[in-house]
């Protein structure tokens, strides 16, 4: 079968290439109550019955050459098309159910419930026999005009097109598209709270809806409205008679029951009708159902939008920093550079003691400097990772600080995925705030840890059930400056920039790991990074 076109119109072919009279019509066709027609294996109506009378109210076209889609409401018409599509394609015999709202020939839309049964190859029918029957209004004492089967796939169907949606608004479209073909109600709308939810403001209506009242209302807590109480009160309710309720926003109204069901803090569905009592509990149950649906893909469409506002905030903010670190890296570099040109030009022609804390001072910008990019540069996330050996890692620090006199012991040898250059960044780090705050003075003497310089500081690196630990010997940090060791400025050093530690958490953070600080066996610092992804050898 060829693809059947959503949007075909009716044929122009010559009348000497249009189909033939169907030889089942006489003998068959115009004896049956419903809208019948055959499709031959191109998707044509063959033939049609009845061809121009009424078939339980509705005025059909008269579809023979056509494809029928074209007719087809265009919110079913891919669903029906796909349908048909698979139905030609399967064995003989196969039998497909839906529904989905035709149109007649004064424009107007009709509900209908169809059954499809591939015949092709099969005489006398030699095509695909459609038989459709026009569906009412749903009312409480109707019967299900759906089997279970075909209501689950739409059910299935309109979700998953539901939860594709991109915006609120047109997730109610689709979920009123499901309010139409799944539950048969012809008659409903969804309003949506606004921002600050002071507000209910229609946002979607099924066609028969919107033809019945001209302008449909906005809900707020100062005026009496049915759906602002139960949008306040989050209480679906059901309502057999509109006349007996003052508080109707519209006090002429058509409408004379509805189902009234809150989407959450998103918003209502209303679904009506024009008859009294025309809804029973379990109706109200569906739509709860159906509701609580809309509700997950409104809740997670508005999760996106924070998520995609967040980035949008991280990106300027790494914007900044880096003009930030392009400012710190170019001018500020090229003046302390200047300055020790000429603080060496001087030290040559007179060795002034005056000139000594001048060096000092333009060392530690330096050290401010190289932190600050370090900073600025390190918080991206981590997407380039490769297993990193913990001895080698160590190894490899140990060249570029200077600690002659410390020992450092691995005490567990493990492979872990990560980025080597940045948790190089990690561990130096660590290293230099053991033994520049280690001490070989007894713990009673820990204020002194800066001026003995703790050379002699011992450092163990091993691993946890879910990550690795830098522990030392040294005086530690008091329990009360746990907390604030990683926050920008903290450093017990006059020396030191204060950004080391946040530079640590930064980069294990950007992992995705995270880090903790303790007392070691022996009295000391000890970190924790946890959550790191081991690479078993």
């Amino acid at each position: 079968m060829a693809d059947l076109p959503p949007g075909s119109t009716t044929s122009t072919a010559p009348e000497s290439e249009l189909p033939q009279p169907h030889p089942l019509k006489p003998a068959f066709l115009s004896q049956l109550p419903d809208l019948t027609l055959v499709l031959d294996a191109a998707g044509t109506v063959r033939c049609q019955a009845p061809p121009l009378d009424d078939a339980g109210g509705f005025d059909p076209h008269d579809l023979v050459g056509d494809h029928p889609t074209q007719y087809i409401h265009p919110a079913d018409r891919e669903r029906v098309c796909a349908q048909l599509q698979r139905l030609f394609e399967s064995d003989p015999g196969t039998v497909v159910t839906t529904t989905f709202r035709l149109q007649a020939t004064d424009g107007a839309y009709h509900r209908f419930e169809a059954r499809a049964i591939n015949h092709l190859h099969s005489e006398p029918v030699d095509g695909v026999l459609v038989v459709a029957r026009p569906l009412q209004e749903r009312t409480a004492t109707a019967p299900e005009s759906m089997t279970p089967e075909p209501m689950i796939d739409q059910l299935q169907e309109t979700t998953q097109r539901l939860l594709e949606t991109s915006e609120p608004d047109a997730a109610a479209i689709v979920a009123l598209q499901g309010i139409e073909s799944v539950f048969n109600f012809t008659i409903a709308g969804i309003w949506l709270a606004s921002d600050d939810r002071t507000r209910l403001e229609p946002v979607a209506q099924t066609d028969r809806g919107a033809n019945l009242v001209d302008s449909q209302p906005v809900y707020t807590a100062d005026a009496d409205s049915l759906s602002w109480d139960a949008y306040e009160s989050q209480t679906a309710t059901r309502i057999d008679d509109m006349t007996d309720h003052t508080e109707r926003a519209n006090p002429e109204t058509p409408i004379r029951s509805e189902l009234i069901v809150p989407i959450g803090e998103y918003g209502v569905l209303n679904i009506a009708s024009t008859e009294t009592g025309a809804f029973s509990d379990a109706d109200l149950r569906r739509v709860q159902v159906w509701s609580n649906t809309v509700e997950s893909a409104l809740t997670r469409l508005e999760q996106i939008d924070r998520l995609q506002q967040r980035e949008a905030a991280l990106t300027r903010e790494r914007d900044r920093l880096d003009d930030f670190a392009s400012i710190i890296s170019h001018d500020l570099r090229n003046m302390v550079n200047i300055a020790e040109g000429h603080l060496g030009v001087a030290r040559s022609e007179e060795d002034l003691p005056q000139l000594d804390p001048v060096a000092r001072a333009l060392d530690r910008m330096d050290d401010i400097m190289d932190d600050t990019l370090t900073l600025a540069r390190q918080g991206e996330t981590v997407d380039d990772t490769e297993p990193v050996r913990l001895t080698n890692l160590v190894t490899d620090c140990l060249e570029v600080i200077e600690a002659p006199e410390a020992t450092f012991t691995v005490a567990d040898e493990c492979r872990i995925l990560a980025d080597p250059d940045r948790l190089a960044h990690v561990f130096e780090n660590l290293f230099r705030n053991s033994v520049e705050h280690g001490s070989t003075s007894s713990r009673s003497q820990a204020d002194d840890a800066i001026d003995h310089g703790g050379s002699a500081v011992t450092v163990t690196i091993g691993r946890t059930e879910d990550g690795i630990y830098i522990a030392d010997d040294g005086p530690g940090i008091p329990p009360d400056d746990r907390d604030t060791v990683f926050e920008s400025g903290y450093t017990t050093s006059t020396d030191g920039t204060g950004l080391g530690l946040q530079i640590v958490k930064q980069i294990v953070e950007a992992h995705g790991w995270s880090i903790t600080v303790t007392e070691s066996e022996a009295g000391g610092a000890r970190f924790d990074i946890s959550g790191v992804l081991f690479i078993e050898t």
